[in-house]
């Protein structure tokens, strides 16, 4: 073992409880450092677009790559979560029937509904969008890549369900927006001229098709071999009873993370989208705790809950907390005191977004002061109540979207997401006092 890993070991130890260290450290770190790298060129990305094309480019490459992530969240019909957590039960259990059954419905069903919604939000848009609109012509190219990306996350969750975290979170996190931002350059370089939003998104789609290509591949090669031999059965009332309300959960979540980008595309220009992706992406930096922690404990809280093991729950609630602050604090008072700077690597009229990143961050503080909330209540069976939580924060997400964003333009935007963050982590914690009588937060009663 490292010292690196050492001293990482030793240090969570000594701040948090002996037990989970043991269970979460080595997965944590390793998906920390894939959501650091993930953020990190994320936020490359959006460097290179923003010098190359400034704030109306980056805008419409944003806003295309939004509009899909909310559409994306409709074709999985709240599938990778349930993936996730039947997976780690069937391989448990060596119920390989299951398993297989759920590995091919799943698979089957998020095609035909990817497909469709494909074909149908490409109709509206050439019935009512504009030809001229960059906005409108960047998401339809980049409905091409709809379907691949839907199929992506079920193949993922596969693996996170089998325990292989790492594997499953690296095309996502690391490849994807490695090649993304290779063949953007390769594009630059070839074309000899100002590099613009469409050719970045086809950059875009390519680099998923190959990350579906490699994720099938590991897929194959990973699942247990009597899944292979057996025959499916498939427990689909089960699976769709508990799958519409995560439908929900995910829905309002990609709402509150997405809308803002989407709404401001719809009532401002795609300059305003630009400033206000690049604050957004950079508090994209204060979630790496809560992040990394929240994917290493769900099929660990999962099997916890099957078994009656409410200590371990409540560790991990208390842990997650702890580690997301920890994180958080830090980052939070450097942007208060760099900001402007910070902003201004995307480019020159970037820094008009410091009020936004302020606003942002306030909110990111207390939804990492709260915890994995909802990882916890999904992976305790408590979806509906997790949805009523996320969906109050979405109502509230997009009333304020459409009063504040006419009256204060991107500060308005920012305004309406923090305060969505706020109302549902608020909610979550309310539930998971009443309905699991355990406290959520870095301070836990005794």
């Amino acid at each position: 073992m490292s010292k690196f890993t050492k001293s990482i070991r030793n240090f969570f130890r000594k701040k948090f409880s002996y037990s989970i260290v043991n269970e979460i450290v080595l997965n944590a770190i390793g998906i920390f450092v894939l959501k650091v790298s993930q953020v990190f060129l994320s936020i490359l990305l959006a460097l290179v677009l923003g010098r190359k094309v400034g704030p109306s480019g980056l805008g419409a490459y944003s806003f295309a790559i939004s509009t899909v992530g909310i559409a994306i969240i409709i074709a999985v019909v709240g599938l990778p979560q349930i993936v996730i957590r039947e997976t780690a039960i069937y391989v448990s259990q060596k119920k390989w029937n299951l398993l297989k059954g759920l590995l091919n419905w799943s698979q089957v069903l998020v095609l035909i509904i990817s497909i469709v919604l494909s074909v149908f939000i490409f109709i509206i848009i050439i019935i009512f969008g504009k030809r001229d609109n960059i906005l409108h012509t960047a998401l339809l190219i980049c409905l091409i890549s709809l379907p691949p990306i839907a199929q992506l996350r079920i193949r993922q969750s596969f693996l996170q369900g089998l325990n292989r975290m790492i594997l499953g979170l690296l095309p996502e996190t690391l490849l994807q927006p490695s090649i993304t931002i290779i063949f953007v350059i390769i594009l630059s370089i070839l074309y000899q001229e100002r590099l613009t939003p469409l050719k970045s998104i086809w950059a875009h789609n390519f680099a998923v098709t190959i990350c579906y290509i490699i994720v099938f591949a590991i897929l194959y090669y990973l699942i247990p071999r009597p899944v292979h031999k057996c025959n499916a059965v498939c427990n689909i009332n089960d699976w769709i009873h508990s799958s519409i309300p995560l439908l929900f959960v995910q829905s309002m979540h990609v709402l509150n993370n997405r809308l803002d980008i989407v709404m401001i595309g719809f009532f401002l220009n795609a300059d305003a989208v630009g400033v206000y992706t690049a604050a957004n992406r950079a508090t994209q930096f204060i979630a790496f705790g809560l992040i990394a922690t929240s994917f290493a404990l769900r099929p660990k809280v999962a099997n916890a809950h099957a078994n009656g093991d409410r200590e371990f729950i409540q560790k991990s609630l208390t842990s997650s907390a702890r580690v997301g602050l920890l994180i958080a604090i830090p980052i939070i008072i450097s942007f208060v005191i760099f900001g402007k700077y910070i902003l201004l690597l995307f480019g020159h009229g970037f820094e008009k977004g410091y009020r936004c990143l302020m606003i942002l961050s306030i909110a990111q503080l207390v939804n990492n002061g709260a915890g994995c909330v909802a990882m916890i209540l999904t992976s305790c069976r408590y979806e509906r109540q997790t949805a009523f939580g996320i969906l109050m924060g979405a109502i509230s997400n997009i009333i304020l979207n459409f009063l504040l964003i006419p009256i204060w333009g991107i500060e308005g935007a920012a305004v309406a997401s923090g305060v969505s963050m706020i109302v549902w982590n608020i909610v979550l914690f309310k539930i998971v006092r009443s309905r699991l009588g355990m406290t959520p937060g870095p301070i836990r009663r005794t």
